[in-house]
């Protein structure tokens, strides 16, 4: 997905939930995702999109260090707007399985241990 899009997407649920979107960032050279961080109430919580169109949601945004999260809320609004699957944490958190599509370079350098490591990260 591209930016114009995910950014339509994320004002789009920011404006029926009441939540403020903080900011988004493109990725660079890394991390492989676009991000989105929005305060909703008293939380602050990150919305992700691989470049892969692999989509969570987490309550930091460290290199290396994400902590996932499930938002069911969200996580529909996504499904209705756009025919979004978005992972949910036990799928992040199951050991990772390779997938036909990934880098067995990077999956030989980095040694993700999880699916969500994987799917988003701040690989070069």
């Amino acid at each position: 997905m591209d930016t114009t899009e995910f950014k339509r997407l994320i004002y789009t649920i920011s404006q029926q939930t009441g939540a403020t979107v903080v900011d988004v960032q493109s990725p660079q050279v890394t991390p492989n995702f676009v991000v989105a961080s929005l305060r909703l109430n008293t939380q602050t919580f990150y919305i992700l999109c691989s470049e892969n169109n692999d989509w969570a949601f987490s309550q930091q945004l460290q290199p290396f260090k994400l902590q996932f999260i499930d938002h069911p809320l969200l996580a529909n609004m996504l499904h209705n707007l756009a025919n979004i699957q978005v992972y949910c944490t036990s799928q992040l958190n199951a050991p990772f399985v390779a997938q036909s599509w990934m880098s067995k370079h990077d999956i030989n350098y980095w040694k993700p241990q999880t699916l969500g490591e994987a799917l988003f990260n701040w690989w070069d």
